[in-house]
């Protein structure tokens, strides 16, 4: 029988288990006192759970308050996340699936994540462990119904808000506006140290001012702005375009869509507007007037100036302005251009737009200035300068009292009489001799022949050495505005040598012999015009 030799190895010390890495997740939708009374409670809860289990090595407690479940970008949770994949955390605890997160696809897609890296997620209220093989399916059906929830939550709470809207009730406090506050009863009052701002802003923009040099002013003069910080364009436009400030309220400015992000409301969703729902800071006259300016300036600067049709031509255009505006660096005079992709009208120096900046420091003037000033009857040097908000202001003194003064900085160039020149000696000129002046020829018969079939003399003419007569007016009907068109007669002279001294008009009418040879004869005009045969003849 064969032996078998057994090897006993003696046990050596017990190894200490290694300890879970164990954290809390904890979130309460709202910041009111029940929330927080809620939130404090739950941290002290995970803390004291977690040090009190000897297998568990407290690592932290991630949170988020005042943030809905619904919304994946939440601080405390993607700190937890990243923690996770770091290696720092085995094992996170949470009070229920909706405290985890309310969308279905946020909590499957971070659970799997977790559960790849080996981390596991306990659910104390469905008591459910996402590294368990009936943990995700429990997971999915419990993530839906928290979705389910939280949508028909919403839609509650959606809804009695557009019913407090359309009762013209005020969801949003008007204290949380600049220049108001509460009184003691919660009720809106005007902040008169603030509000006085509000007034000098409203003030600035209708005189005229832009919302840039509206706010650098407030900066210049080291006002606080909104919430201690420096003013800018954002903040003052957005104070002029609001509308509490004359005392009225337009409920549903934004309305969140199908995945919880607030949206800007451009008519997706009904709005409201309800006047005199707290005391105004500025009258709504002048709210109106700084609507209207805003709405010019922005039209002024973002649409287009139509090009006239006298851009388009070859020939030069002449503007009413022309030659009536001068540089006041050189005494050149301002030329006419459109400048820009927005094609804007300008009056520009031409020495420095064609030379060099150096030579000329140049100014550039907006045609709708220089045509507000109405027509001028002499010449004008534009003159430059900025007001005490820093905006460019022009204006326009007579070009000879601004070269008279001292302010002129180019040296003004009289030019120098012309020298008279010598008189010529003065030669009388020799008549010219008198040439015979043309004759017209008169024929025995001229003004005598008349065409039979427009009424009109027969004109004497050669063609190729041969005398005849013909109608004048079917000659000559190229030539005549408001011609009779006429068949024609053309009438050899020869023919009317049989028929002896003509004394009185006669109508010549042509005709064909038996032998077909077209033969010439003539009677009385008058006669004629009686005639059935005359085709002018007028009826009695």
């Amino acid at each position: 029988m064969r032996r078998v030799q057994i090897k006993v190895i003696q046990p050596s010390a017990e190894r200490e288990l290694e300890r879970k890495k164990v954290c809390a997740y904890v979130r309460v939708s709202t910041d009111s006192d029940e929330q927080e009374d809620s939130y404090d409670n739950q941290m002290r809860y995970y803390k004291d759970k977690i040090e009190s289990n000897p297998d568990w090595n407290f690592v932290g407690i991630y949170s988020d308050l005042g943030i809905s479940g619904y919304k994946e970008k939440r601080p405390g949770f993607l700190n937890m996340i990243q923690e996770a994949r770091n290696g720092g955390i085995d094992l996170i605890l949470v009070k229920s699936v909706s405290r985890f997160a309310r969308n279905t696809e946020t909590v499957l897609k971070y659970s799997r994540e977790l559960k790849r890296l080996g981390v596991g997620i306990y659910f104390e209220l469905q008591k459910i462990n996402t590294l368990s093989g009936e943990g995700e399916l429990l997971l999915t059906i419990l993530a839906a119904f928290a979705q389910a929830e939280s949508e028909s939550n919403s839609g509650n709470v959606s809804m009695s808000i557009r019913r407090k809207f359309e009762k013209g009730e005020l969801n949003f406090p008007i204290s949380k506006i600049y220049g108001y506050t509460e009184d003691a009863d919660g009720n809106p009052i005007i902040d008169e140290e603030k509000a006085k701002i509000v007034r000098l802003i409203f003030d600035l923009a209708e005189k005229g001012i832009w919302v840039t040099k509206i706010s650098d002013y407030l900066n210049k003069k080291q006002i606080p702005g909104i919430a201690a910080e420096k003013w800018n364009y954002g903040q003052v436009a957005k104070m002029l375009r609001q509308e509490a400030y004359m005392g009225d309220r337009i409920l549903q400015k934004t309305y969140r869509d199908s995945h919880r992000r607030t949206r800007k409301n451009k008519g997706q969703v009904d709005q409201w507007y309800v006047k005199d729902t707290h005391p105004a800071i500025v009258t709504r006259e002048q709210w109106y007037r700084v609507q209207d300016i805003l709405l010019e300036r922005n039209k002024e600067l973002y649409d287009a100036t139509p090009i006239s049709e006298e851009k388009n031509l070859s020939t030069h255009s002449t503007y009413p302005l022309s030659g009536m505006l001068y540089c006041p660096y050189c005494g050149r005079v301002l030329m006419h251009r459109w400048e820009g992709k927005k094609r804007y009208e300008n009056w520009v120096c031409g020495l420095h737009r064609k030379v060099s900046k150096d030579a000329c420091p140049g100014i550039c003037i907006p045609n709708r200035i220089a045509s507000s000033w109405g027509e001028l009857k002499e010449p004008m040097t534009v003159l430059k300068y900025t007001d005490e908000y820093g905006m460019e202001r022009f204006t326009a003194i007579p070009k000879v009292e601004y070269e008279a003064s001292e302010d002129c900085p180019y040296e003004v160039i009289k030019p120098e009489p012309k020298p008279e020149r010598p008189k010529k000696p003065s030669y009388k000129k020799a008549p010219k001799p008198e040439t015979p002046r043309y004759t017209r020829t008169v024929y025995p018969l001229s003004g005598k022949l008349f065409c039979p079939n427009c009424g009109k003399v027969l004109t004497h003419k050669w063609n190729k050495g041969v005398e005849y007569w013909v109608c004048s007016t079917n000659r000559n009907k190229h030539r005549a505005e408001n011609f009779v068109r006429c068949k024609g007669m053309y009438f050899p002279a020869e023919a009317a040598k049989d028929w002896g001294e003509i004394t009185e008009p006669v109508t010549v009418i042509a005709y064909k012999n038996e032998y077909g040879h077209r033969l010439y004869t003539a009677m009385p005009k008058e006669e004629y015009e009686r005639s059935q045969d005359c085709p002018y003849r007028k009826e009695d």
